[in-house]
């Protein structure tokens, strides 16, 4: 498996989804990223990442996502926008809120909301200061976005507290992010559907886990180049699926910076290699993604009948970078 580097275009706006959440319950964050998502997709924006301040960082002016969100769009090319629910998922403090989209249009982009509401008229020249090739994309699981399964992309009516949020407890666990939200309703029903017709029987619970958990393998390998994986047979079935849906599958990779190849091999239980399988579910979850356990099992263990008919090794070497082409 390699990957190759996706440089996008710089004229292609970029939006950098920003959130806070305190609570551990993330149905309405779900929601309101999703929004944000769709939005972005309809204004025909590149979604450079998500950040989320959770926690008490959510409810205080020290917010290290936001930074390094400004960071990342301080580092990046072309148009740039700072992308929130509703201004409140900035901070209800009208003088703090001004504060923090200064900090944006000094880093070269605008505020705006899933509203269509902008302070695009202040907005100052974006002045670029990294080199020509800019900075791979960033992928959602590295900020730790909250779980669950993406909603509709259509409008949602969701009443937002007055006050806010209470804070979680200290020590309470963050949740990994599910990769279902990588895809819309759409794009992921017709990928699953193509995993069910392959595999008759399969029960459609099933076949959406396993697309999640090969959305995950993706998006990892491909913010990771130079670190060997390699998926269980069961989420290769996911894996060989996504690739058939090329437009989608390039978009995926696109977004996480590289092109994640597939080189198929034939199966063999005796090139099956549980630390290799354990490498990429730690780098899956070290990325914040969530985890199924039951389906990165080994070849005698799984109980799942999949149609996929390789058994991938980490032989050919760690994922490496294969600058695109000229011309």
């Amino acid at each position: 498996m390699k990957t190759e580097k996706l440089t996008p275009s710089w004229d292609t706006p970029r939006a950098f989804i920003y959130d806070r959440h305190a609570t551990a319950t993330t149905t309405i964050l779900d929601i309101r990223l999703d929004r944000c998502r769709a939005y972005a997709i309809s204004q025909g924006w590149d979604i450079a990442g998500m950040w989320l301040d959770l926690g008490d960082h959510a409810l205080g002016h020290h917010r290290p996502q936001f930074h390094a969100l400004c960071m990342a769009m301080q580092e990046t090319h072309g148009p740039a926008i700072c992308l929130v629910d509703d201004w409140d998922r900035l901070t209800r403090d009208p003088a703090h809120g001004a504060a923090m989209r200064d900090r944006v249009r000094l880093a070269g982009g605008h505020c705006e909301t899933a509203q269509g509401e902008t302070n695009r008229s202040n907005e100052r020249a974006h002045c670029p200061v990294v080199s020509p090739q800019g900075l791979p994309l960033r992928p959602l699981g590295s900020f730790q976005a909250g779980a669950g399964s993406i909603p509709s992309s259509k409008e949602h009516t969701v009443s937002t507290p007055s006050s806010p949020p209470v804070p979680d407890p200290p020590g309470s666990p963050i949740p990994a992010a599910s990769a279902r939200r990588l895809l819309s309703d759409a794009e992921f029903n017709a990928v699953l559907a193509t995993i069910l017709v392959n595999n008759p029987g399969m029960q459609i619970e099933m076949g959406g886990r396993i697309l999640a958990q090969a959305l995950a393998f993706v998006a990892t390998a491909a913010s990771k180049p130079g670190q060997a994986m390699t998926p269980s047979r069961v989420v290769d079935e996911g894996w060989h699926t996504l690739i058939l849906h090329t437009g989608l599958y390039y978009r995926l990779c696109a977004r996480f910076g590289n092109f994640v190849h597939h080189i198929p091999e034939q199966p063999d239980p005796s090139r099956f290699d549980q630390t290799v399988i354990d490498r990429t579910t730690a780098l899956i979850a070290a990325a914040g993604w969530h985890l199924d356990p039951d389906l990165w099992r080994g070849p005698a263990g799984s109980l799942i009948p999949v149609a996929a008919n390789c058994q991938h090794s980490d032989d050919s070497g760690p994922i490496v970078i294969i600058p695109k082409p000229k011309g």
